[in-house]
């Protein structure tokens, strides 16, 4: 059993040890959710260029477009717009 003095030095170890702990949970999360972020654009990219694509081929067909499609978009937009700085997602949002 350690004695009296080594109590406080216990006690400082384990907070610190809390401390770098914490800071490196909240480092995790920031990471992750910005890999979340620049995965949700990259599918959302994706999407647009597919609807571009089937734009083009309606227009050189002289049809109407079809198979255009929002549903990564849709299922994804919360996600982007985390990933905005506060002035701009009241900008969309007020567009």
């Amino acid at each position: 059993m350690p004695s009296n003095t080594d109590w406080p030095t216990l006690a400082a170890t384990f907070l610190g040890g809390g401390i770098v702990g914490w800071i490196l949970s909240v480092a995790k999360g920031h990471f992750e959710s910005r890999q979340e972020l620049r995965a949700a654009a990259a599918l959302v990219r994706d999407e647009v260029h597919a609807n571009i694509v089937q734009l083009e081929i309606s227009i050189q067909g002289n049809e109407d477009p079809v198979g255009l499609s929002t549903v990564t978009y849709d299922s994804l937009q919360m996600t982007l717009a985390r990933g905005l700085p506060a002035e701009v997602r009241d900008a969309v949002r007020q567009a």
